[in-house]
């Protein structure tokens, strides 16, 4: 009596990789059955997860089958079939309890798991390698294009004292610079350049201590800083900058 338990003798990843065998131990009279064949055709990604494609025949043909298949050159040895990976079969049972995604196909539901991952790890990076805003008004010199006090328009004009004056394409007549220590510089009307102190809270930049013209420069600033732009606004002054052109780039 013919026994109707059936035995995995081969795996495969995908269905047509199973053709060879299949026709070899039909052709000598011994009924095959390719277990989720039909799973790895509708989703061939799926196929590791479950363990690729069963080659299985009666256990009573077992024996003969395994002959017939060591005897043809064109397959390996027999072993025993392939068990799935518990890790992916863990996976999958993972990701189907996900919300929305739960639903999906395993290979979709793993592509859009990492894509999330990917962002994730890309804002991540995004923030954590952003320069402060202190550090990019302080590694720059901000070319002051318009300063509006009390609804007028102004125009600096700072003496230089220097004995070596540098000139190069891109520099700026005005400027406004921070450094380190919280010291800013502004530009003077036919004065040199005025000194004060700077001090950054959140949104929102102080000047204060300012040596000349304290009623124009000091106060409390709103900031745009947008790529090469600086606009900073004060209740009755408006500074509108740029960033000077690096004269070795």
């Amino acid at each position: 009596m013919q026994s109707h338990k059936r035995i995995t003798i081969l795996t495969f990843d995908y269905p047509h990789d199973a053709i060879f065998a299949k026709s070899r131990l039909e052709s000598e009279g011994i009924e095959v059955y390719l277990k989720d064949e039909h799973t790895v055709q509708a989703n061939p990604l799926y196929s590791g997860a479950i363990g690729g494609v069963k080659l299985q025949v009666f256990e009573s043909d077992l024996e003969n089958a395994r002959k017939i298949l060591n005897m043809s050159e064109e397959l390996p040895d027999i072993e025993e079939g392939t068990p799935p990976s518990n890790f992916l079969l863990k996976i999958n049972e993972k990701t189907t309890a996900i919300p929305f995604i739960g639903h999906l196909r395993f290979e979709l539901r793993i592509m859009i798991i990492i894509a999330i991952v990917v962002g994730l790890l890309a804002t991540l990076v995004h923030f954590t390698t952003k320069p402060s805003i202190s550090e990019r008004l302080i590694n720059a010199k901000w070319c002051v294009e318009k300063l509006v006090y009390d609804a007028k328009d102004f125009t600096p004009k700072t003496i230089d004292n220097s004995i070596i004056k540098y000139v190069y394409e891109g520099k700026c007549d005005e400027i406004i610079e921070f450094n380190s220590s919280n010291y800013i510089f502004l530009p003077g009307f036919n004065t040199t350049a005025a000194k004060g102190e700077y001090y950054i809270f959140g949104d929102s930049i102080e000047i204060l201590s300012t040596n000349k013209f304290e009623y124009v420069y000091d106060g409390y600033y709103e900031y745009e800083l947008d790529g090469n732009y600086l606009t900073l606004y004060a209740e009755t002054t408006t500074i509108y900058c740029r960033k000077e052109r690096n004269p070795y780039f």
